[in-house]
């Protein structure tokens, strides 16, 4: 599978982003149907993370609902400096990126 020249940010899908999204109550349908709009339209590259509201259970729930078609999925962590200052260990930084995989991966109904 090809890495489409076109990614997809999914940040809209749950909240207000971007200049063609300035609504508050986005509904899983309209999300639903933009990621089946980038798929039809070639899109299979989309870029998400946790701090996108629940961007990361939509397009879970969208793959599964649809048979999971093939899309490359990039997603990113959460600031770990930021939710726990500087002077975290190494080992901390390990187990808390390991955590945050897993959750994303469980979010998106991924292996």
């Amino acid at each position: 599978m090809n890495i489409t020249p076109i990614t997809l940010g999914t940040a809209q899908l749950t909240m207000p982003y971007g200049i063609a999204n300035s609504s508050r109550n986005i509904s899983d349908e309209s999300s639903f149907s933009l990621l089946e709009n980038a798929l039809v339209n070639g899109i299979n590259t989309w870029d998400t993370s946790p701090t996108y509201g629940k961007s990361e259970k939509i397009i879970g729930d969208f793959l599964k609902n649809n048979n999971q078609p093939e899309v490359i999925i990039c997603s990113k962590l959460p600031s770990i400096i930021k939710r726990y200052g500087e002077r975290i260990t190494k080992d901390s930084i390990k187990s808390i990126v390991s955590k945050n995989i897993d959750i994303s991966l469980s979010s998106l109904q991924r292996e």
